[in-house]
């Protein structure tokens, strides 16, 4: 959700439920592809860990973290002053947190705000890692989605995307596709949204 001054909140969930015998199968592992697999107090420390750092990051506030690992649904919630702020804080929480050393992530202007236009897309190197899946890996990546949903103050006047659907009251749009198309087109969830003066 973004105010008409740029401020807002940023809620992002992940839901596996659908999928929980899978996923606790993988955790019955010691390690998958020569990498060690968490076990849920660990997976639930790095959620805890990164709603800690975020939250020191300066125009953040109200970080909050639901997890249910039991159905494996994990939510992170936050409010922001700005789009830079947001941007800022999560690659600085991710670069604080992340083992792997410098990358893509750290350069790539993923969302901004200026003069009621919000652009936002996703780096090729988010999707970089699925690509090394196995074929009936990504084929489970069919039967998923990664949907976004941006609510505004103001109407939307026109986007660039044509997968987007706008709702009713042009106040919000939303953006739905499935994970496994989004590993060969990052471009899918590029989209440019100009509001209402």
């Amino acid at each position: 959700t973004i105010n008409a001054d740029g401020s807002g909140s940023f809620r992002y969930t992940v839901n596996l439920s659908s999928s929980k015998v899978k996923v606790n199968s993988v955790l019955a592992l010691d390690t998958l592809g020569g990498k060690k697999v968490p076990n849920k107090t660990e997976i639930e420390q790095m959620i805890l860990d990164f709603k800690s750092q975020l939250n020191k990051e300066p125009g953040i506030s109200n970080v909050q973290a639901d997890i249910d690992l039991s159905h494996f649904l994990v939510k992170l919630s936050c409010d922001f002053k700005n789009v830079q702020a947001l941007q800022a804080g999560i690659k600085n929480t991710i670069g604080n947190l992340s083992k792997s050393g410098p990358n893509e992530m750290d350069t790539y202007s993923w969302i901004s705000w200026e003069d009621n236009v919000l652009v936002r897309s996703i780096p090729q190197m988010a999707t970089q890692e699925l690509k090394k899946l196995k074929q009936e890996e990504k084929d489970l990546l069919k039967v998923g989605t990664y949907t976004t949903f941006t609510r505004f103050e103001k109407d939307i006047a026109e986007f660039d995307n044509a997968k987007a659907q706008l709702s009713k009251n042009k106040k919000a749009i939303m953006l739905r596709v499935d994970p496994n198309s989004l590993i060969s087109n990052t471009a899918l969830l590029t989209n440019r949204i100009k509001l209402q003066p």
